[in-house]
């Protein structure tokens, strides 16, 4: 009898064994796996390495993200998830140009008769890097007013020139205003400068660029619609989870798209916004909040192009050169700048958004590693060393040893002789050599300048062959001076307005955004790695920067996202010729994710 109980009390204790194993097996099988859950309107995004939870009862909005890779939980404030701004001014009037004296700036501003009597504001600033610490304005000889921006990240100045203003009785309408800023104190300097207790300054505004923005606007300036969800769908498998919300503005003229997509392999959340006008009229889509969280934890700066790191132990970042992230004062700010026309019953695709949790520490390395594992660099096998001559830098001028930009078919060639001796010698072997200063200033960007190179690129290329080495061409990428800004045809490309000022050293900026130099660059390169065998394009004074009103896209910081996106579609292009060719990407391209 004691002998079978013992029996059963065993079989028993198996039994519950085998549940508990079973019940602890599914549940870290769960851990592994993701999935969306939700209660009422709370709903959460799960993976293996993080939970992000979100609140739809108020629009959607973002809760709290805990990290299960070290167990630490960051709050989000509530923060939007996205919102939106539309134009809503009767007119804008953009300022092309500046007469420039010191820290004086001066400029001249039509007023027309129809902006009498209405809403009227003046908008003077940049964002970061920069931007001036004060600027003071004054129109007609009469003071407007003082903006301080005394934080690393601002929002520009906004004046008001209206009928209640002091100023208003000073403005000419149908007739010509003097406008004089004088700006002082420019922020040259990072967080991370000054904690290494760097003295120097940032390089000119040039090359990175300073963003400013300039103009004014009749009426009320922009519309901000307020979103309620429709309809939330997950779409989540095992190993995938992805989930779609709709939204849509409260008079019903917007609707939006927000979709999540993670995967139980990576620590990292991708968010796509789809913007969608409802209204029966065209409007145009200025600005676009994609992320605004008002965390508990210290934050880096962030910057145009880069992530923000939270804690060290998350990262958040928009994917594309031209999309802010943005860190202050434990706030992060997701944001880019369309001022995209949409037609009745049109979509605007936004930016993507990356979301990514990391060990303790790490949220910077995993960060790089992330853009690592899809940057073309990585995915086209380039992610390794190269042997590169470069034709600039070691070239004679009249008898003396000296950086010069008139290179020449001859030096070029008696360069390549020494380094073919040198191969033979020492053995040592280039990979790529690349020419610089090649092309024809009055050209298409396929010529050589026949002045300095006779023989185009047909000797160059022969003894290239003769070494086994691959050729590489230099370009500047925007500025005319190093590029085809003598060939009248592009005069319509120009970025600044000549009346007043020229972008870089008395030369104009060329804007990638609009044709004809968009689709010449396209075109021309493509010919030069299809018939000369290109494999290198070093891209260099990069300026994504337009104040020319006469363009497709808005000025200021409207144009670097038009300007941004066109570039990558060029070499999107020239990716598509050969995807072998190595791109080296030199002053002004500053974002990792151009890689």
């Amino acid at each position: 009898m004691i002998e079978a109980v013992n029996a059963s009390f065993v079989q028993i204790t198996f039994l519950a064994n085998v549940v508990v194993g079973l019940a602890v097996a599914a549940d870290a099988s769960a851990q592994d796996q993701c999935s969306v859950e939700q209660r009422a309107s709370v709903i959460g995004l799960k993976s293996p390495h993080f939970v992000y939870h979100l609140d739809a009862s108020h629009g959607l909005r973002a809760q709290k993200w805990e990290n299960r890779l070290t167990g630490h939980t960051v709050s989000l404030g509530n923060g939007s998830e996205v919102e939106c701004d539309f134009d809503a001014a009767q007119q804008r009037i953009w300022i092309t140009g500046w007469k420039t004296e010191g820290d004086q700036r001066t400029t001249h501003v039509f007023l027309p008769l129809e902006a009498k009597g209405k809403e009227l504001s003046l908008t003077l600033g940049g964002f970061g890097m920069y931007d001036y610490r004060e600027i003071d304005a004054a129109i007609n000889g009469q003071p407007v007013g003082v903006r301080h921006a005394l934080k690393r990240w601002n929002e520009p100045g906004v004046f008001d020139l209206g009928p209640k203003s002091k100023v208003y009785s000073a403005l000419r309408f149908g007739q010509d205003n003097i406008l004089v800023i004088h700006c002082k104190d420019a922020n040259v300097r990072t967080e991370r400068m000054d904690q290494l207790h760097e003295h120097l300054g940032l390089p000119g505004p040039a090359v990175w660029p300073a963003q400013f923005e300039q103009y004014l606007t009749v009426g009320t300036p922009l519309a901000t619609p307020q979103f309620r969800v429709k309809q939330v769908q997950d779409l989540s498998r095992a190993e995938q989870g992805e989930l779609r919300v709709e939204l849509e503005s409260e008079d019903k003229t917007v609707g939006l798209v927000v979709t999540y997509r993670w995967n139980a392999k990576e620590p990292v959340l991708h968010k796509f916004v789809e913007v969608r006008n409802q209204s029966p009229t065209r409007r145009r889509l200025m600005n676009v909040r994609l992320g605004d969280y008002p965390t508990d934890v210290k934050v880096s700066e962030g910057e145009q192009g880069f992530p923000v790191c939270l804690a060290n132990e998350f990262f958040m970042s928009v994917a594309h050169p031209a999309g802010w992230a943005i860190g202050q004062e434990q706030h992060v700010t997701l944001r880019q700048y369309p001022g995209q026309r949409l037609e009745s019953g049109t979509n605007f695709t936004c930016m993507e958004v990356v979301l990514g949790a990391a060990k303790t520490g790490e949220a910077h390395k995993a960060f790089v590693e992330y853009v690592r594992s899809r940057s073309r660099r990585v995915l086209r096998g380039h992610d390794k060393p190269y042997a590169i001559y470069d034709t600039f830098g070691a070239n004679a001028s009249n008898g003396r040893q000296k950086e010069d930009w008139d290179l020449n078919e001859k030096y070029v060639l008696e360069m390549l002789d020494k380094l073919g001796q040198g191969q033979k010698e020492a053995g040592y072997k280039f990979d790529l050599v690349n020419t610089h200063f090649w092309v024809d200033h009055n050209g298409d960007l396929e010529k050589f300048d026949p002045r300095r190179f006779p023989g185009g690129f047909t000797n160059i290329q022969a003894k290239l062959d003769e070494l086994g080495i691959a050729p590489g061409l230099w370009i500047a990428a925007c500025w005319s001076a190093w590029s085809i800004g003598g060939n009248p045809v592009v005069r319509p490309d120009f970025t600044h307005d000549p009346a007043y000022e020229n972008e870089l050293y008395g030369y104009q900026g060329l804007c990638r955004a609009t044709d004809p130099i968009r689709t010449m660059f396209s075109t021309a390169f493509a010919h030069h790695i299809r018939d000369n065998g290109i494999r290198l394009i070093k891209c260099d004074e990069f300026f994504p920067i337009c104040y020319n009103p006469n363009h497709p896209h808005l000025p200021g910081v409207y144009s670097t996202e038009a300007i941004d996106s066109a570039v990558i579609q060029t070499f999107h292009d020239w990716d598509a010729v050969n995807p072998d060719v190595f791109f080296m990407l030199y002053w002004g391209f500053r974002s990792p994710w151009w890689l």
